[in-house]
């Protein structure tokens, strides 16, 4: 592979993706925490909740355990099927485990919007980090060795198929791709900040059942819709992402307006006065 093969604009714009997918949830976080030190707790929890439901329970299980079954490999081999099997469990694990987590950390505090928020920004960061940041970041660097001419010593050892696959990949690499690829992060960070927060305040309300069955159809669905329009439909990528963003943009705008239906604020400064406990403004889930 030469090195005029690999796009240097579209290694440049990999690099700036891959520091918006490392660095880009937790600096939101350092800025949605000044003077709320108590928020890292939700963030931190959001990080351990994907940590636990998809990088130690659902990715080992479907890449080590069902692959091994002839029904698995029979329902990959459907797109529609395999997009709706691999969309909807993402939504199960994760809302359930989103659940639980909200719900055993907040038996003995006040919940509050700011702490939903949080909490999403974890568990969409270290998704971010862990499965498209660290990806990019080995790109970059096979891309930046090829353009320093060292193809034939990446490649001495690899066999064929998997030299190959580097090829095809790094002439894959566009400023299109990137930027199509933050575009996704984006928005997949802001749908789990307002998941967390739809369940938080389903929590809140004495309807914690009601507000996981939700989160898990909207997870699943934006999932399932993305990849089908992506893989089936051949949608073009940026009408994807598009239609993520829009999807996007209502759950943030639905954050902001649902605040009020959290206890009046006074737990996102941080006070716990009695009294402020009973000044609950209703909202609907």
């Amino acid at each position: 592979m030469l090195p005029s093969d690999v796009s240097g604009s579209g290694l440049i714009a990999v690099g700036l993706v891959a520091l918006l997918c490392l660095l880009g949830p937790l600096l939101v976080q350092i800025f949605w925490a000044r003077g709320r030190r108590w928020l890292w707790a939700g963030f931190g929890l959001g990080v351990l909740t994907f940590t636990v439901t998809q990088l130690l329970i659902r990715i080992p299980l479907i890449t080590v355990v069902l692959p091994v079954l002839p029904e698995w490999q029979a329902l990959l081999s459907h797109a529609v099927w395999a997009a709706l099997v691999l969309s909807f469990s993402a939504a199960v694990f994760e809302e359930t485990g989103r659940l639980l987590v909200l719900t055993l950390f907040f038996r003995t505090r006040r919940r509050t919007q700011a702490d939903g928020v949080a909490f999403g920004l974890g568990h969409g960061g270290i998704e971010a980090f862990v499965l498209v940041g660290l990806s990019l970041v080995g790109v970059l660097v096979m891309g930046i060795l090829v353009k320093a001419g060292q193809w034939g010593s990446l490649t001495a050892t690899m066999p064929p198929e998997a030299a190959a696959a580097l090829q095809s990949q790094l002439g894959a690499v566009t400023v299109l791709a990137a930027t199509a690829g933050g575009l996704e992060r984006v928005a997949a960070v802001a749908l789990h900040v307002g998941l967390s927060v739809l369940v938080l305040l389903g929590v809140e309300r004495g309807r914690p059942v009601a507000a996981w069955l939700l989160a898990m159809l909207i997870h699943g669905v934006a999932n399932f819709v993305a990849v089908v329009a992506l893989t089936v439909w051949g949608w073009p990528v940026l009408a994807v992402e598009a239609l993520l963003l829009v999807v996007a943009a209502i759950a943030i705008a639905w954050v902001v307006r649902i605040r009020p239906a959290f206890a009046s604020g006074a737990g996102d400064r941080g006070d716990e006065s009695p009294g402020e406990s009973d000044q609950v403004a209703r909202g609907e889930l």
